[in-house]
């Protein structure tokens, strides 16, 4: 890797468009979040001719499809990769403990998404408005789920939440609308308002006594 990318190595990702040509100008397509629509500019290939890696934390590649995160992330931080409509697949390495805010909000082709076995944290409208995201998979490590964080996921039909799990926050899965069953783990001690609201296809809601 370049020496221009060795200050903040947070993520890698995959330079090809959806019309199938690789991005040969990241410049003419990544913008910051933050800084007045800021142009990203610290970007270089790596041994991977097909990736680049980008140094800036707060971006928006809307034309990225496939992510791969670099290890030596704890964290997926907010905004990341807020509103990149193409994004359709994305592993998460275990290092990562947190998804932040709002860092996939709106990634309406995100079909599949590899959860880290030590993840704590997905915070509020992390996956919100993932429309294609049909079923998620959190491991036990996970003890909060923030307001909103998959609200409006219309096509997620399946979620296992965490065995150790304690709260589940206001809105966290409202208008999901094709979840059909859902089990509530005993450790829960949180059920937010609306938490599961207009869930139209919720049929079977179990929810397991705490143990003594």
């Amino acid at each position: 890797m370049n020496n221009n990318t060795a200050t903040i190595p947070w993520l890698v990702y995959r330079g090809i468009r959806p019309d199938g040509q690789d991005e040969e100008e990241l410049e003419e397509h990544g913008r910051a979040e933050e800084g007045g629509g800021q142009e990203v500019r610290d970007a270089a290939e790596t041994e991977d001719d097909d990736y680049g890696a980008v140094t800036h934390t707060t971006i928006c590649l809307r034309h990225i499809i496939r992510v791969r995160v670099d290890e030596s992330l704890t964290a997926i931080p907010a905004n990341a990769f807020a509103y990149c409509t193409e994004l359709r697949e994305i592993k998460i390495p275990e290092t990562v403990t947190s998804i932040d805010h709002h860092a996939f909000f709106r990634c309406d082709l995100l079909v599949t998404i590899q959860i880290p076995c030590q993840l704590r944290i997905v915070e509020w409208n992390a996956f919100s408005f993932c429309c294609s995201l049909a079923s998620i998979w959190l491991p036990d490590s996970v003890v909060s789920i923030g307001a909103n964080a998959f609200q409006s996921c219309t096509a997620l039909e399946f979620i296992r939440l965490p065995g150790g799990i304690t709260s589940i926050e206001s809105s966290a899965f409202d208008v999901c609308s094709t979840l059909a069953t859902l089990e509530i783990p005993g450790s829960v001690i949180l059920i937010g308002r609306l938490a599961f609201a207009r869930c139209k296809s919720l049929q079977a809601l179990r929810i397991r006594v705490p143990s003594s």
